[in-house]
């Protein structure tokens, strides 16, 4: 049996599934060591593996290697949440605020960055049968469960364990979105695609331990 390009790149990396998934982490340090191209082109091949909505495939990926593009990104966000932080909304908060600068502006750190971008689920029963039935958008997303996100999510993390199989750190990240407008311009960034992730990738510089998870127990209800 003749295997596929994808599943001999599985077997070089000499990390099978269940490892993928159990050591895979959140890395949010990085060395300045480069990603060959090669690499990168496998762990997008890996990302466009991943089930989705009628194959649609509605993914994007803008990879992300000039760093005066990913230090303005970064003053991007750092001015949204300082924005934020000037709402009077936002004074009880202001001390969880100032902690998520660095939290949510890290990636530039990090050799490559990897911009996810989205565009709506298009069926004839989502654009005009439920419109046309009177159903609103926020309708469509509350009934459907918006597909493409899902469908996108699922690309992101065949991203995060083909990258860790590798020997990579990777993050997901959304808490940039808080400044996703001003990120779009940045990227050239236009309709039907949309902002909804960014994902630093490259050496890791740490060895984050484990975070808790709950138990199955506790997260499954059996239906017989």
């Amino acid at each position: 049996m003749t295997m596929s390009p994808e599943r001999i790149a599985i077997l070089r990396t000499g990390v099978d599934v269940e490892e993928a998934i159990y050591g895979r982490r959140s890395v949010r340090k990085y060395t300045d060591a480069p990603v060959p191209e090669e690499d990168i082109r496998r762990i997008i091949q890996a990302a466009s593996r991943a089930a989705n909505a009628g194959n649609q495939q509605m993914w994007h990926f803008l990879i992300i290697r000039n760093k005066e593009v990913t230090q303005r990104m970064q003053q991007e966000v750092i001015t949204a949440l300082q924005e934020a932080m000037a709402w009077e909304s936002s004074r009880p908060w202001e001390t969880h605020l100032k902690s998520r600068v660095r939290g949510s502006s890290f990636f530039t750190e990090a050799p490559v960055v990897i911009a996810v971008l989205s565009k709506p689920y298009d069926t004839v029963l989502d654009s005009q049968v439920l419109p046309a039935h009177g159903l609103t958008f926020q309708d469509i997303y509350d009934l459907r469960g918006d597909p493409g996100r899902q469908s996108v999510g699922a690309a992101i993390q065949n991203m995060l364990l083909a990258a860790h199989a590798m020997g990579y750190g990777t993050c997901w990240m959304c808490g940039p979105l808080i400044a996703r407008p001003g990120l779009e311009r940045i990227l050239d960034v236009t309709e039907p695609w949309r902002l909804v992730a960014l994902v630093p990738l490259g050496v890791p510089a740490e060895t984050p331990n484990p975070r808790p998870r709950k138990p199955v127990e506790e997260i499954v209800t059996w239906i017989d």
